[in-house]
């Protein structure tokens, strides 16, 4: 596009507190609000917007053009996205690529400083995803038969219900919130990590070595609260 043409195109989607660089990407001193505007692409290069990045429910295939850096919330809900391929780099806030046809995690963002929703996608693998994720992760309803790749520190809860997980090889390594494996086809939870939450599994394995030292050390930190 040309500086005119950028020009125009942000005035019609109202995108109005912004700088245009030398090399005409566009810097957001804001939010950015392109939800439900039918896009098959974007058409510009953001580079860095201070607020949320909001791009969901319409027909996009790819994430380029996408801002390098965001302050707030990335939202791309609901696309036809196969690839994370042009994400963020640093998110400050929630990540949000669920709904989409995703297989693979490759090109997520390096830091997410919220939670990280991919829930309702294709996913057969979990390689690419933060190592760190300081909210909660969301992979339920996919296809993981493998929790590897998953992000080493969840601070919030984790949830990986509704996939064709045989075992928990691969968790994360600490929990800082509930822990939700159910609807798999787990027989074990054999490799369950450290969660200072609740656990929500399946009542076949409610009787598990596994979940009897969770259930004691939930209770006795529960006294201790």
């Amino acid at each position: 596009m040309l500086k005119q043409e950028i020009i125009e195109w942000l005035s019609k989607m109202n995108i109005t507190n912004y700088s245009l660089r030398d090399n005409l990407i566009v810097d957001v001193d804001g939010s950015v609000f392109l939800f439900h505007r039918n896009l098959e692409v974007i058409p510009i290069q953001f580079g860095i917007v201070k607020g949320y990045f909001n791009c969901f429910q319409n027909k996009l295939k790819s994430l380029e053009g996408s801002p390098k850096t965001i302050g707030g919330n990335f939202n791309c809900r609901d696309n036809n996205l196969k690839s994370l391929e042009g994400s963020p780099k640093t998110v400050g806030g929630d990540f949000n690529c669920s709904e989409n046809d995703l297989k693979s995690l490759e090109g997520s963002p390096k830091t997410v400083g919220g939670n990280f929703n991919c829930w309702g996608n294709n996913l057969e693998s979990l390689n690419g995803c933060p190592k760190t994720v300081w909210g909660y992760f969301d992979c339920s309803n996919n296809n993981l038969k493998s929790l590897e790749g998953c992000p080493e520190t969840v601070g919030g809860g984790f949830y990986c219900s509704r996939n064709n997980l045989e075992s928990l090889e691969g968790s994360p390594k600490t929990v800082g919130g509930d822990f939700g494996c159910s609807r798999n086809n787990l027989k074990s939870l054999k490799y369950l990590p450290e969660i200072k939450g609740e656990l929500h599994c399946d009542d076949n394995l409610k009787d598990s070595e596994e979940y009897c030292k969770w259930k004691y050390h939930f209770i006795m930190n529960q006294r201790n609260a």
